[in-house]
């Protein structure tokens, strides 16, 4: 009974694994769109990058987190994906797509492997219910940078409706009071 479910669930999830490696290790044919995709992320790498704060070079988690957003920022322009408000989000908050690209999969990444070491150490078995519980940790550390980013975006444009909508009313009170343009 339970013995069984366990089985099929670790051979679920060893088989989903394989899957993912696969799919990621396989290029498929490239079409016109994919094509189109990898010249455009190739030009936009080329652009000269903004210089790293205070004169530091980045570590090695930054490039990892730079490359690995980078490839799946070629995927899935090659898919066809727009993700256009996180892209609006990332400009409100000038972050460059790659990167929080980058930072998603490596946090869900560090996720699945955190927890079911913190669930060993803690004596439980890994497989079952805490498989499942870090499968949605680690789902839920995906969408975490997301959340971060909206959050933030959304302070911007309330600090620039404020700032626009004082100017205004400062640009208001000046032509009413006869300063003129």
């Amino acid at each position: 009974g339970r013995t069984m479910m366990l089985a099929m669930l670790a051979g679920a999830a060893v088989g989903a694994g394989i899957l993912i490696f696969v799919r990621m290790a396989v290029r498929p044919v490239p079409g016109v769109a994919a094509t189109l995709a990898r010249v455009d992320g190739a030009r936009r790498r080329s652009r000269p990058r903004r210089k790293v704060e205070d004169g530091k070079k980045p570590d090695l988690i930054d490039r990892w987190r730079v490359s690995v957003g980078e490839r799946f920022e070629d995927e899935a322009s090659a898919r066809g994906w727009s993700f256009t408000r996180t892209r609006a989000d990332l400009a409100v908050v000038d972050r460059p797509f790659a990167q929080h690209l980058g930072t998603k999969v490596l946090l869900a990444l560090a996720a699945l492997v955190w927890f079911p070491m913190i669930f060993t150490l803690l004596g439980y078995d890994p497989l079952g219910v805490p498989a499942v519980v870090s499968l949605v940790l680690a789902a839920g550390a995906f969408f975490l940078p997301d959340l971060d980013l909206r959050r933030d975006a959304e302070k911007r444009r309330r600090d620039f409706r404020h700032v626009t909508g004082s100017f205004l009313d400062l640009v208001a009170m000046n032509l009413a009071g006869g300063r003129g343009l």
